[in-house]
């Protein structure tokens, strides 16, 4: 019964529906505390579930406070090398890379990633994991890394999900962003328009991922046209020395 509120409670959130997300997940929460007690993996896993819920709202300190409940109890019941384990610190590391705490969310990720890598699977996680570490390096302004843990990230997202896949398509528009700051424009149209493909084609024209989408492009597109005309201006400016 606990594991049916969970779901439902993760299927509201991903609705955005977080007033019910968090009456479902405070329902499992509280069956899983009174059969398994306070120190258990299921009861660790609702604190994430909550935690994210909270993450979602905006209100960081309160899935703080929870997503470092569900790690203590990760690190004392399991060991920190369960795969629940790097859940968690995939968690603390989106608020801190919301908190702009780019050194503390790459530790998080690595861990994270240290974790997955011991499983030996790809999985959609793994390549969480992976944007994760490529987009504290972005933040950090190390395009060399940044570009290579999301290059891996895009390959795992394109194999696991599909290349239709919503969340394929934000993982294009992080690489995109990436080729962008290192001079690649083409590299960068070419994912910032399969992620609006993508986006207006499964989510619709008035989804907010379709909305960055398009500011995406057209941001580039402006670039792209700025940069046409400077390269005019120089070419004269050439001519007329010679």
């Amino acid at each position: 019964t606990a594991s049916a509120y969970h779901d439902i409670g993760e299927v509201y959130r991903n609705l955005c529906d977080y007033t019910n997300a968090l009456e479902y997940n405070a329902k499992a929460l509280d069956i899983r505390k009174k059969l398994f007690g306070e120190k258990h993996v299921d009861t660790a896993e609702s604190y994430n579930d909550t935690g994210l819920v909270y993450f979602y709202q905006g209100k960081y300190d309160k899935a703080s406070e929870l997503f470092q409940k569900a790690k203590a109890i990760c690190e004392e019941v399991v060991g920190k090398n369960h795969p629940i384990m790097a859940d968690s610190y995939l968690n603390i590391g989106m608020l801190y890379m919301k908190q702009e705490d780019s050194s503390n969310a790459l530790e998080a990720y690595s861990e994270a990633l240290k974790i997955y890598g011991t499983l030996g699977v790809e999985d959609r996680q793994t390549a969480i994991a992976y944007h994760g570490v490529g987009s504290s390096y972005f933040q950090m302004g190390n395009y060399s890394n940044a570009l290579d843990y999301c290059s891996k990230a895009v390959r795992i997202y394109e194999n696991v999900s599909g290349l239709s896949h919503p969340e394929t398509a934000i993982i294009y528009l992080g690489i995109g962003y990436v080729h962008n700051f290192i001079g690649g424009l083409s590299q960068a149209l070419e994912y910032f328009t399969k992620s609006l493909e993508i986006s207006e084609k499964m989510l619709g024209y008035e989804h907010v991922n379709t909305a960055l989408s398009y500011c995406a492009l057209g941001w580039l597109k402006y670039k792209m046209e700025n940069n046409q005309e400077e390269a005019k201006i120089g070419r004269a400016s050439c001519r007329e020395r010679v």
